[in-house]
């Protein structure tokens, strides 16, 4: 069966005041498989294999008066709930894979933040460093080797510690940041900041020369691929003498990872940003002011569908195989790619939406509620305070 994670508290407001961790079925049966006092309420959860990593409150605070954290983990099945790393200084999760994490070890010499990136097996407890450098920031993971980029240096590292790998660089006024992985790409974009202009580029994991995605003339970001085509959005700059260059309203573009098959998918003078994919659909909304229309466009470019037109209560919160989850004022509903809309339950989530298995769970303030989500079931809450937080 397939298991959602729950973190419940007694307290929402109350950081160090846990029930714990949870598990259950989305028909509501449920089983605690950590009790831990001062569980991180809210902290980050992950689920990987049969592991569940988490985060417990320090009894100490950092010089500067931060909370710390170490790193705990338990299995699924509620056994084996251990500390992995538990030193002096804050550890703070930030991906999981396979038996590996990727954490952020920082200690305060002489009040000052020290920051490292670490790996850490969840089954062996071997260590690895991943980066040292000031101001580094982990982005995510492509296979086994983590990425991260400082403003001017994009570079991964196996999750073992070797092999690390520069992908680019760039000199001020330049800045760059990672912004997706997928088969052996990494897109990432170059930003300047004088003139709010950006630039996507892809370059291959293993090496070679970057390549140019855009014109470079516009505000850019990445959205997403299908196949090899990288969706992106492709924005106005709006000046304004007071205030720095910023991105206004946006089209909608594609292009393969080697520059060729640039296609336009949506350019209304409204605002239009993607919602996700399915199969070769791109899922755009082209925001109209109350009359927004919801539109599928093939990601090669061609005649656009409209979907559904939504009114700005409206929200599509999930994707699952073929159905667009939306949120509406009377509740959760699903919408097919035939434009049909079907009502599977009165309750409308705040945010945690996740399929799991053949449902749809959700948090609907502090409370989790599950319905099936082909509708035919009673939509049933599974808890009073809790919050999703992964699918097992």
């Amino acid at each position: 069966a397939v298991l959602r994670v729950l973190r419940l508290c007694k307290d929402i407001n109350q950081k160090r005041s846990s029930d714990g961790l949870w598990r259950g079925k989305a028909t509501g049966n449920g089983q605690l498989i950590s009790a831990r006092p001062g569980i991180e309420q809210p902290g980050a959860v992950f689920v990987s294999e049969v592991n569940v990593y988490y985060h417990r409150l320090q009894p100490v605070q950092s010089p500067a008066g931060f909370e710390l954290t170490d790193i705990w983990t338990v299995h699924t099945d509620g056994t084996d709930d251990h500390a992995l790393v538990n030193t002096i200084a804050d550890e703070t999760a930030r991906a999981a894979a396979d038996q590996w994490i990727v954490y952020e070890h920082d200690t305060f010499p002489n009040g000052t933040r020290v920051s490292e990136l670490r790996s850490v097996r969840g089954d062996t407890g071997q260590q690895a460093l991943l980066a040292t450098e000031r101001f580094t920031q982990y982005r995510f993971l492509s296979g086994q080797r983590a990425v991260f980029n400082t403003e001017q240096r994009l570079f991964s590292s196996s999750l073992n510690g070797t092999d690390a790998r520069t992908h680019a660089i760039v000199n001020f006024p330049l800045t760059l940041s990672a912004s997706g992985t997928f088969d052996n790409t990494l897109i990432y974009r170059e930003f300047e900041s004088r003139t709010g202009r950006a630039t996507l580029k892809s370059i291959t994991v293993s090496g070679g020369s970057p390549v140019s995605l855009d014109d470079g003339l516009s505000y850019v970001s990445y959205v997403g691929h299908v196949g090899s085509s990288v969706v992106y959005q492709r924005c106005v700059i709006e000046i304004d003498p007071d205030d720095p260059p910023r991105a206004g309203a946006c089209d909608v573009d594609s292009v393969n990872t080697d520059g060729s098959r640039r296609a336009v998918l949506a350019s209304h003078s409204a605002n239009e940003s993607v919602q996700g994919f399915i199969g070769d659909q791109v899922i755009i909304r082209r925001n109209l002011s109350g009359n927004d229309q919801l539109i599928a466009v093939p990601v090669t470019g061609g005649t656009e569908q409209l979907l559904m037109t939504m009114t700005d209560s409206e929200f599509v919160q999930l994707i699952v195989d073929d159905l667009l989850i939306v949120r509406r004022p009377s509740g959760t509903w699903t919408l097919g790619m035939n434009g049909t809309l079907t009502k599977i339950g009165s309750v409308a989530g705040d945010f945690g939406v996740m399929a799991v298995g053949d449902s749809i769970c959700l948090n609907k303030g502090t409370a989790v509620w599950c319905v099936p989500q082909d509708g035919q079931g009673p939509q049933v809450k599974i808890a009073d305070r809790g919050k999703v937080v992964g699918v097992l």
